[in-house]
C-alpha cells in the first residue's frame, strides 16, 4: 500500500531548508509527500511539487483573529487545544510524519514554546516518526532537553547532523549521527571564476544574545568588501533567506559600497547555485553557505554565529581559520582576507558518502 507521508519543514524560502526538500524529492521521486503548512507556503517551483496540508484552516484563522481581540492572554491556550485536535486528525490521515530540517529544536526565551508543544502533539499521535537532518540546541534549561528526550524516545529514528547533539541523549538507541544532508549534493559542479569572492550574510539584529554584535558585524563586512574592491576582486553578496533579513544586511553594505554584485535566493535553486558555485572564495556566515563551499571545494572562512557551525566543523576535522561573531572586536579583517591565500582544506569523500546514510532508516521504512 502506498505510504502517505506528512513533512514538517521550514518553508520560508530559505536555501538551506529548500535544499533538504529538493534532495528528498530527488531521492524518492515515486513518493507523494505533503508539506505541513503552519502559516503560508509560497508558490515556488519547489513547493509546488508537494501536496499541501494546512495546520490552521481558513475558518480557524478567521475565528482566531476575532478571539484574539477578546482573549489576547489566552489565545496561546486556544491554539494549543486546536493544534491537539488537528494533530489527531492528521495522524488518522497520514501514515508517517517526517521532520526534515536543521535547527528544529532550539530553545527560545520561553521554556517550552508553541512549536515545542506542537511537536509533542504530532510526534505522540503519529505511529511512525522520523527526524532527519537536525541538530539539538542551543538550549539553556535542562527541562527543555528532558522534554525532548521524552518525545525522541518514541520516534522510530532520528538522524542528527552533529556528534554533540547525539551525545546529549546517550540513553536513546534510535539516534544516529551523520554529516549534514547537503554534503551529499552532487548535482551542481564548481566552476570558479578567478578573483571572485562571495560573502553570505545573516541578520543577527533579532537573534537573542547576538543582537549586541549586529553593528560590529556589519562594519566588519563593509571593511572586507572595501578591501576586496581595492584588491580588484569581483565581490558578490549572497542572501540565503529574505524572510530572515539577509536582504536588509546586503542593502546596508551596498549603500556604502555600490560596486558589488548581489544574489538573492528567491526559490530558484539552480540559478542561485550556478552563481554561488562560480566563487573562488567565500566568507560564510550562513550555515549552509559553509557546507556548500566545502562541497564546491572553495576557499572559505566560516564566520561562526552559532555553535552548531563549529560542531559540524569539528566533526569533519576542519583545521583552517575561523572567526566568531562574538569576537569580532578582536578580529583583523585584513588577516581574515590574507588567510585565504594559505587555505588548503579538501572535504573528505567519506563525509559525502556518510551524509547519504542520513536516510538509511527512512529507506528501510519506505521500501518495506
Amino acid at each position: 500500500m502506498k505510504k502517505k507521508i506528512l513533512v514538517k519543514a521550514y518553508t520560508k524560502i530559505n536555501l538551506g531548508d529548500d535544499l533538504f526538500l529538493a534532495i528528498l524529492l530527488d531521492r524518492y521521486p515515486e513518493i507523494e509527500f505533503t508539506l505541513l503548512d503552519s502559516s503560508y507556503i509560497s508558490d515556488t517551483q519547489l513547493y509546488s511539487k508537494f501536496n499541501k496540508e494546512s495546520l490552521y484552516s481558513f475558518s480557524y484563522r478567521v475565528c482566531r483573529k476575532i478571539a484574539s481581540f477578546f482573549f489576547k492572554k489566552n489565545i496561546c491556550i486556544i491554539d494549543r487545544y486546536y493544534e491537539r485536535y488537528r494533530s489527531k486528525k492528521l495522524s488518522n490521515k497520514y501514515d508517517t510524519i517526517l521532520a526534515l530540517g536543521g535547527s528544529l529544536y532550539m530553545q527560545s526565551d520561553i521554556n517550552i514554546s508553541a512549536d515545542d508543544t506542537l511537536n509533542k502533539a504530532l510526534f505522540n499521535d503519529f505511529k511512525h516518526v522520523y527526524i532527519i537532518g537536525a541538530n539539538f540546541g542551543p538550549y539553556h534549561d535542562e527541562k527543555y532537553r528532558l522534554f525532548y528526550e521524552s518525545i525522541f524516545s518514541d520516534c522510530n529514528s532520528i538522524s542528527f547532523r552533529d556528534t554533540y547533539s547525539k551525545k546529549l541523549f546517550p540513553n536513546l538507541s534510535n539516534i544516529h549521527v551523520f554529516p549534514d544532508i547537503v554534503f551529499q549534493l552532487n548535482k551542481y559542479k564548481s566552476n570558479p571564476a578567478i578573483g571572485s569572492v562571495g560573502l553570505s550574510v545573516i541578520d543577527i539584529s533579532n537573534r537573542h544574545s547576538l543582537d549586541v554584535y549586529s553593528e560590529l558585524y556589519i562594519t566588519f563586512l563593509k571593511n572586507i568588501v572595501k578591501e576586496l574592491i581595492r584588491l580588484n576582486r569581483d565581490v558578490y553578496l549572497f542572501s540565503f533567506c529574505q524572510f530572515e533579513g539577509d536582504n536588509n544586511i546586503i542593502k546596508q553594505i551596498v549603500d556604502s559600497e555600490p560596486n558589488v554584485n548581489t544574489v538573492e535566493y528567491n526559490g530558484d535553486i539552480d540559478s542561485f547555485l550556478k552563481v554561488y558555485a562560480s566563487m573562488e572564495a567565500v566568507f560564510c556566515t550562513r550555515f549552509h553557505s559553509m557546507v556548500l563551499s566545502l562541497v564546491f571545494n572553495q576557499k572559505l572562512l566560516p564566520i561562526i554565529y552559532s555553535k552548531k557551525m563549529q560542531q559540524v566543523l569539528d566533526d569533519i576535522d576542519f583545521d583552517q581559520k575561523t572567526m566568531n561573531i562574538w569576537d569580532l572586536e578582536n578580529s583583523d579583517y585584513l588577516e581574515c582576507i590574507n588567510s585565504l591565500s594559505t587555505y588548503d582544506f579538501v572535504l573528505s569523500e567519506t563525509v559525502r558518502l556518510e551524509s547519504v546514510k542520513m536516510f538509511n532508516d527512512f529507506d528501510r521504512y519506505i521500501y518495506s
